[in-house]
């Protein structure tokens, strides 16, 4: 968002993502904050939070009083860090809450673009996360059942199978009839396992990309950190910094196996505090990356 209400094209944005049921994140640039430099000792670094909370109450009007500010990563200059630090108005908070709210849409974050370091302003994720984790729970148990149940199968088949041993062990032929019949339930037993593990490791492809983040921590440089990462079928998108030549950056991920097409999304942006390069990407996923 660009300014502290939404525009018309983003509330129909908001009712959209309201439609699909899907958390919202609210960015806002840096110009609709102000703007503070805290100054603290280095031997205060563990104490950061509590000393420029105390410098923010001595020197705002009212001790700071309605305002809601949130500290970036500082800037050392010999024995002191200089904290860049953004405020806002609670009143200016509640009042965007309110209206991304009124679109439908669950408001899941509100925090300030390109500040590396900074807490969100607002932080919702306890509750609009919360049937993620259930369903992740729910889905983790019913797995154990299955596996349960599987081996509960075995171990049944099993003592079965021992008693018939020991009360047909004088009848060989009787014993071959039983044996056959075991290595069909178990060959029966083996496919279904065959079956669930398939379904897993489907639900594990079109939700886990966890190949393609570890890629992406070899291939990249100490120098480049990312600051987003979104998946959607066959297309991913990244926003970081680097200390470095963007161009490098694109050339790194377009070795990655599974980028079929690497592109920049928008201008490369000097950081005007960190002097680094912000950028954006847009990764085309190859096929067997995308299913």
């Amino acid at each position: 968002m660009e300014t502290l209400q939404p525009s018309a094209a983003e509330q129909a944005a908001l009712r959209t993502a309201a439609r699909r049921g899907r958390p919202v994140d609210v960015e806002l640039p840096r110009d609709v904050f102000l703007e503070k430099t805290v100054s603290i000792p280095r031997a205060a670094r563990a104490q950061a939070q509590s000393a420029i909370a105390v410098q923010m109450r001595q020197e705002m009007p009212a001790q700071g009083r309605g305002l809601v500010w949130r500290e970036a990563l500082p800037e050392r200059r010999g024995d002191r860090l200089h904290f860049p630090v953004l405020l806002m108005k609670q009143d200016e908070l509640a009042a965007l809450r309110r209206a991304v709210e009124e679109t439908g849409a669950p408001l899941r974050l509100v925090r300030a673009a390109v500040m590396p370091g900074m807490a969100p302003f607002l932080d919702r994720r306890g509750v609009t996360d919360r049937a993620q984790r259930r369903w992740t729970a729910l889905l983790v148990l019913l797995l154990a059942l299955v596996a349960g149940w599987t081996l509960f199968e075995r171990w049944s088949a099993l003592s079965e199978l021992e008693s018939r041993n020991a009360a047909l062990a004088r009848e060989v032929a009787a014993l071959m009839d039983q044996a056959v019949e075991a290595q069909q339930e178990a060959v029966s037993r083996e496919a279904s396992l065959s079956t669930l593990a398939s379904e897993i490791a489907s639900f594990e492809a079109e939700y886990h990309r966890l190949p393609i983040l570890t890629d992406l921590t070899a291939l990249l440089e100490d120098r480049v950190w990312l600051s987003a990462l979104s998946l959607d079928r066959d297309e991913m998108r990244v926003t970081g910094f680097a200390e470095m030549e963007v161009t490098a950056v694109v050339e790194a991920i377009r070795s990655a196996p599974w980028a079929a097409e690497v592109a920049l999304d928008g201008p490369v942006i000097l950081d005007p505090v960190s002097r680094q390069n912000r950028f954006q990407l847009r990764v085309t996923l190859r096929a067997e990356e995308a299913t």
